[in-house]
């Protein structure tokens, strides 16, 4: 778990870092090391934060060593200061464990928003940061239903 995310971070921006560093160690190491094959941004649509994210990601990575890397490369530093936050990352372990469990549980969840991109996500095959062959798409879990609008209620002139 990714905790810290900067709210304007987008679901394709969390997987470009993550797509870079699992490039990076698997440069380094000669072999593929590193790879993640689940990632949920969950989103905010409250009025104020309207399509901003929640500050948390989940991150299944393929191995143990492969999430404690991404522990040691990221965890209490600073998010680039082009995205405009000073806030200090943070990595945790999530309570749900494991991309079947992650799967089966968010496959079952219906999610209020407009578009896919909102969804969690796993792919198959992993995502090592490799250009060649193209990544894979991302194969979107749970259902998303429309968004229901705010009700207001009305009392003799009086809204509250």
């Amino acid at each position: 778990m990714i905790r810290n995310i900067p709210n304007k971070l987008t679901r394709p921006s969390m997987m470009k870092l993550l797509d870079d560093h699992c490039a990076r160690v698997n440069r380094r190491r000669g072999a593929v090391a590193a790879a993640y094959d689940f990632l949920y941004l969950p989103m905010d649509f409250s009025s104020r934060q309207r399509g901003s994210n929640k500050g948390y990601a989940f991150v299944n990575f393929t191995t143990a060593d492969a999430a404690r890397g991404l522990h040691y490369a990221l965890h209490g530093r600073s998010w680039n200061r082009s995205l405009g936050s000073a806030k200090i990352i943070s990595i945790a372990a999530a309570y749900m464990q494991g991309r079947q469990r992650l799967v089966r549980h968010f496959s079952r969840s219906t999610f209020a928003c407009h578009t896919d991109e909102y969804l969690p996500a796993f792919f198959s095959p992993p995502r090592d940061g490799a250009a060649d062959p193209p990544p894979a798409d991302p194969r979107n879990l749970g259902r998303r239903v429309p968004a229901v609008q705010q009700l207001v209620w009305v009392r003799r002139g009086e809204a509250s």
